[in-house]
């Protein structure tokens, strides 16, 4: 069986990493978190979500990535490279259907 294994680039989003992990939870086999040196709570909210929590120091977008697939922080066999942004439907707005 395959499993789902996320990578997140992150520097500094305290903000915005608690609803991005919340939404992961439910579909992700794993969460690995490549952090490029925050200095707010973006590593304490990575671990109270249970995230693989690495930090490197940034050069580029690529090897952040690559540091996280080949670097065995990501132990899911199937590595595809995707950006999605994944909505849970069950908190969406009702759409109007006129």
């Amino acid at each position: 069986m395959n499993r789902l294994s996320v990578c997140i680039i992150t520097l500094n989003e305290e903000e915005n990493l608690p609803r991005a992990l919340a939404s992961l939870q439910e579909i992700a086999d794993e969460i690995v978190v490549v952090d490029s040196g925050s200095t707010d709570r973006t590593p304490e909210i990575a671990r109270e979500y249970g995230a693989c929590w690495f930090e490197r120091a940034w050069s580029n977008y690529a090897d952040q990535q690559n540091y996280a697939i080949f670097s065995g922080a990501c132990t899911g066999a199937t590595r595809r490279n995707f950006s999605v942004r994944y909505t849970n439907p069950c908190v969406m707005p009702a759409r109007s259907a006129g």
